[in-house]
């Protein structure tokens, strides 16, 4: 291959797909053209840095606009963790993909795994020591004192975005791994992973525009906690202003429409 192409083989392993998923995408409008210059027939490594890019874009918005996104990450984030590291390196995640540093400034944004449960902790210890970080949340629903309330959860459990310099003139990178709630920065092949700036704008915007994330969604069954009807399985319909779900009984063998406090409905299973 010249320099600017890749093989077939080459690419397949960098995407995780067999040489012939990677020949269907030809067919498709976003997917992979080949290249033949001479004799030689591959792939432009900024068309797959390209491809690469779209794919992780796509993933992203499908989790984002799910009804329930916050387990849907969750589960993805498991996934990744729970493979061995020579998997991580060529295995596409949300967000844990490496992708092309900017060309128009030095300034990077990079990936932190931290302790369990101390994403705060190590983004204030961080930004204490001037490194600029991005922790991305989410508005969830939850009952806190038997009432319902409005609670900020980590979006990505385990990871914060930190930028930093690599042109080498500013400032050290060594602190950062043994800071407080800091596990370590993801690594694909020995190498810190970059995150496109573009994928992080596209979180900021998401994480500003998405509408809190509910306790129910319609048609979910429920069980009644407290109350004459404690016990009893009913499907949830809505909530109001007030925060009164309204749900379907079935009492003496007739669907019976009701509104109850939220706080009382707890999740079947």
């Amino acid at each position: 291959m010249t320099s600017d192409l890749i093989s077939t083989q080459q690419a397949a392993d960098r995407l995780g797909l067999t040489t012939s998923a990677l020949h269907a995408l030809r067919c498709r409008d976003d997917g992979l053209s080949i290249v033949q210059k001479g004799f030689s027939v591959g792939y432009r490594l900024e068309d797959v840095r390209a491809f690469e890019q779209r794919q992780v874009l796509a993933v992203l918005e499908q989790v984002l606009t799910a009804e329930r996104p916050l387990p849907l990450i969750r589960a993805i984030t498991a996934a990744v963790m729970s493979q061995p590291a020579s998997a991580k390196s060529v295995t596409p995640a949300v967000v844990l993909q490496p992708l092309p540093a900017p060309t128009s400034s030095t300034m990077t944004w990079y990936l932190i795994y931290t302790k369990p449960r101390q994403e705060a902790v190590a983004l204030t210890n961080l930004s204490r020591q001037g490194f600029e970080c991005y922790l991305p949340m989410l508005r969830v629903e939850k009952i806190r004192h038997r009432k319902t309330a409005l609670v900020a959860e980590t979006m990505f459990p385990r990871y914060l975005f930190i930028r930093l310099d690599t042109s080498g003139n500013g400032q050290s990178w060594s602190p950062i791994r043994s800071t407080l709630g800091v596990n370590q920065m993801v690594k694909f092949g020995g190498h810190p992973a970059k995150v496109d700036a573009q994928l992080v704008d596209h979180i900021r915007f998401r994480e500003t525009s998405q509408p809190a994330q509910p306790m129910f969604t319609p048609g979910e069954h429920v069980v009644v906690a407290d109350g004459p009807f404690a016990g009893l399985e009913a499907i949830y319909q809505t909530t109001d202003a007030e925060r009164r779900s309204m749900i379907l009984l079935e009492i003496l063998c007739k669907p019976v429409h009701m509104r109850i406090d939220t706080a009382n409905l707890r999740k079947t299973g």
